[in-house]
């Protein structure tokens, strides 16, 4: 199975991190997971990642801070936050950090693995040619699933 991006999960729930660890994997990604924020800052400053799933509550730091760190150092990062509280005004100020997408606990994850190709799928690095040159229009077009759910790499 072919490597399709590099996952960085951040979450302070070791039961949540070994299991989007596992699913990702399953799906062929590469997943490297961070208990704190800034544990989580110190592996994105190591290494080149193509999306963070945050925990929006981190023991350390708020996960809305994380996310503006993540896109301050890398604007193209797709980023989806996490959190165990469905909260319209968490959800909208995520969305207006930079947030691709933002999910509750427990998800399902068909929805979420969905989330992942839809919502950030467009910003990664890792698409094979033909993807790559229509990452632009999938950023911008109202058929943004339909264009990025099939992407591979």
């Amino acid at each position: 199975m072919s490597r399709k991006g590099a996952i960085l999960i951040i979450d302070d729930e070791k039961e949540i991190r070994e299991s989007l660890e596992q699913l990702l994997a399953l799906e062929g990604h590469q997943a490297v997971t961070a208990a704190t924020a800034e544990e989580g800052l110190k592996k994105f400053e190591e290494q080149v990642f193509d999306l963070a799933l945050v925990d929006i509550s981190l023991p350390d730091q708020g996960g809305l801070e994380v996310l503006k760190t993540l896109k301050r150092e890398n604007p193209e990062v797709g980023v989806i936050m996490i959190t165990a509280f469905d909260s319209s005004q968490a959800a909208f100020q995520a969305s207006k950090d930079g947030a691709e997408s933002y999910v509750t606990k427990p998800w399902d994850n068909d929805k979420l693995l969905l989330e992942i190709r839809t919502g950030a799928g467009c910003n990664w690095k890792t698409f094979s040619s033909a993807a790559r040159s229509s990452a632009t229009a999938c950023r911008t077009s109202s058929a943004r699933a339909a264009k990025c759910s099939g992407y591979s790499t």
